[in-house]
């Protein structure tokens, strides 16, 4: 939550000065950084885990393309 007194947090179409909040709005507010955080963090992780998962999907076909199939 950035520090300045002239933050403020526009939420369903309104606007609240945040230093005006109460405490624990100012949590929730927190708390929702944090998950937003959190959910870019697993998105990359889930993007490099599909590459990878790409990559590996290549190499077995190659490695396959050389073993007979059974019948």
């Amino acid at each position: 939550m950035p520090n300045s007194s002239s933050s403020v947090l526009t939420f369903a179409d309104k606007r609240y000065a945040i230093q005006d909040l109460p405490d624990t709005a100012k949590a929730a507010i927190q708390n929702l950084q944090w998950a937003d955080a959190q959910i870019r963090h697993h998105e990359e992780a889930l993007r490099v885990n599909m590459y990878a998962r790409q990559a590996m999907v290549q190499e077995l076909s190659s490695i396959l393309a050389s073993v007979q199939p059974l019948p």
